[in-house]
């Protein structure tokens, strides 16, 4: 092995070092998060409700949201993946709900508009 080769080999293991520290401190920080409930303000009257239900090995958060923009556009993802919670407000289950039923009946709403054209 050369020199040039063996540098390499350090570039590598030091970076899979680097990143292994780096999942272990995502992890601390984000671990307290999962199983809870947060609310993000993109604007006056313009909510995006996320739950966090796992979290990836490398700390990175795993959930579900959903919205409702100020121009009535309905959004859920289904796979929501957060790096940061980062602006996210923690709200009650009783709060998630009330705003997802919300978002349900809306639905109906427009589903029973639509039934009777």
């Amino acid at each position: 092995m050369n020199r040039l080769d063996e540098l390499k080999a350090e570039i590598a293991r030091l970076q899979a070092e680097a990143k292994e520290l780096e999942d272990a401190e995502c992890r601390a920080i984000n671990v307290p998060h999962v199983g809870k409930f947060y609310r993000y303000c993109e604007s006056e009257n313009w909510y995006i409700y996320t739950t966090i239900t796992s979290m990836y090995d490398s700390g990175t958060l795993c959930g579900w949201s959903f919205e409702i923009d100020p121009c009535a556009k309905i959004a859920i993802n289904p796979a929501e993946v957060l790096y940061s919670m980062a602006g996210y407000i923690e709200i009650t289950p009783a709060q998630f709900y009330k705003a997802w039923h919300k978002l349900q009946e809306r639905v109906a709403e427009m589903g029973a508009e639509n039934a009777t054209r």
